[in-house]
């Protein structure tokens, strides 16, 4: 009675608006969920009982053994196709619960485990000992929640517009770790290399027979970093080791290398290019922005390789670093949306050919998110509408003029001005402008055409012409 008091009473007082034992993080501030914490606790006597046996025996691990032998994969195939009916049924229930706005991975498992458990009661107790049709169940319905979700969503914006996909694994199988994890980083082994590619390959295969477009990918999200959710650690040599499997694998397929921090991507691709015959495998390098103003660090990839295409893959505003103490506060700001186009115009007058934003739409607060690091989208919804961010309309400045296939121009721009120019396939030019300092009138002087137009301290303005002799 007393640990469920002191549970419930973690969280922000609402009387006197005080956190209570939150012990400074903010992911505790609304509490800790019944549910988690209820079954955190009936895990806890179960992990007390494994860890005596672990000491009697000495032999039992608490990863658990992994063993890949052919007789035990072949035993979960046959396992599988004997239970078809809960694989059927259970992938159906994953599909229409995430055809609901809102639900998740875990409640089409925890449904589609239920049911199987109703459709079972002569083996009732044997659920959650390692009944196969239990974990059939779950990890179907698991599986089944991405075709009533993502897939529809992404097929809903092919009609709107024409799409190109890039994909990028997060981790490997757990099983094919050093770590056992698929979070914490941890190294792919490398006799599993071979395995981890056509696993991926898969992927990107099953998704184009979806008619999805994948063109893309990249080995592995940020390569160099231990993160508490899903990661893989990589040298340079080790993710050009991997582009040779995959380029072999998916000829047609553009394979992306680094996909982490600007800071040091220079040093990433001397790495893996030089591994024999990498250049072939590798068609650019990704990259995302957070290391603060190493924007310049792009010019130097594309001078020490100018035949490498360059790509921002990943890039928000994350709140925790902003305010610790309320991240709320410090969501959809103008500083947020003006470093957008600050980063964008900066990056591409130094090489890079486009970005892709980390998150198309999160709640109010900036989720979910399901380690707290919480972050800004250019839109966010309270469920019954959409808010557009200031960033939304600082990148809409970019995306609608400087449009797919553009071809960067130099600027001369006056100081506090930034400035990016871009001839568009149909033959427009486009201009956009960031002043960073105060109001000015500014004169342009674009070919034959000349102009003036007001700018105000910290706005943007873009400008298409046609008809303008460029040349």
């Amino acid at each position: 009675m007393e640990n469920a008091i002191l549970i419930g009473g973690i969280g922000f007082d609402h009387i006197y608006s005080t956190p209570r034992a939150t012990f400074g993080l903010i992911q505790l501030y609304d509490g800790v969920p019944s549910i988690p914490a209820i079954i955190g606790l009936l895990a806890i006597s179960e992990a007390i009982i494994l860890a005596q046996k672990t000491r009697a025996s000495g032999q039992e691990k608490l990863h658990g053994e992994y063993n890949d032998s052919l007789s035990e994969t072949r035993d979960g195939i046959v396992t599988t196709l004997k239970n078809w009916i809960t694989l059927i049924r259970s992938a159906l229930i994953g599909y229409f619960v995430g055809i609901v706005p809102g639900a998740g991975a875990s409640i089409g498992s925890f449904v589609s485990y239920q049911q199987a458990l109703n459709l079972d009661p002569e083996n009732r107790d044997s659920y959650g000992k390692g009944n196969p049709r239990g974990i059939i169940a779950s990890e179907a319905a698991n599986n089944g929640l991405c075709a009533g979700s993502i897939i529809p969503m992404i097929k809903d914006a092919l009609k709107e517009t024409p799409l190109s996909l890039l994909a990028s694994c997060w981790s490997p199988l757990a099983k094919w770790k050093d770590n056992k994890d698929k979070d914490h980083g941890g190294h792919l082994l490398k006799e599993h290399y071979p395995d981890h590619a056509e696993y991926m390959a898969k992927f990107v295969e099953g998704y184009r027979a979806l008619g999805l477009p994948v063109v893309a990918m990249t080995i592995q999200n940020e390569p160099a970093a231990t993160q508490t959710w899903e990661s893989c650690l990589y040298s340079p040599e080790e993710e050009a080791e991997m582009a040779l499997l995959l380029k072999k694998r998916l000829p047609d397929t553009k394979i992306y290398i680094w996909d982490h921090n600007r800071d040091i991507m220079l040093d990433r691709v001397n790495g893996s290019l030089s591994v024999p015959n990498a250049k072939e495998a590798i068609y650019g390098v990704a990259y995302h922005w957070y290391d603060g103003d190493k924007n310049a660090e792009i010019a130097k990839v594309k001078e020490a390789y100018p035949d490498l295409h360059i790509l921002f893959t990943e890039g928000c505003v994350e709140l925790l670093n902003l305010n610790k103490d309320d991240p709320s506060s410090a969501i959809g700001t103008f500083e947020n949306g003006r470093r957008y186009a600050e980063n964008y115009i900066r990056d591409l007058n130094y090489g890079s050919e486009g970005f892709l934003d980390w998150n198309l739409l999160l709640d109010m607060n900036g989720g979910p998110n399901r380690v707290g690091n919480y972050c800004e989208a250019p839109i966010l919804t309270d469920g019954e509408s959409l808010h557009p961010t200031y960033s939304y309309y600082f990148i809409k400045h970019l995306s609608s003029f400087l449009r797919p296939g553009a071809k960067v121009m130099e600027v001369e721009a006056p100081e506090g001005i930034l400035a990016v120019a871009g001839k568009n396939q149909e033959g427009s030019l486009a201009l956009v402008l960031l002043n960073l300092k105060e109001g000015r009138n500014l004169s342009l002087s674009i070919g034959a055409w000349k102009g003036k137009i007001p700018l105000g301290k910290n706005e943007i303005v873009s400008i298409e012409l046609e008809g303008v002799d460029l040349w």
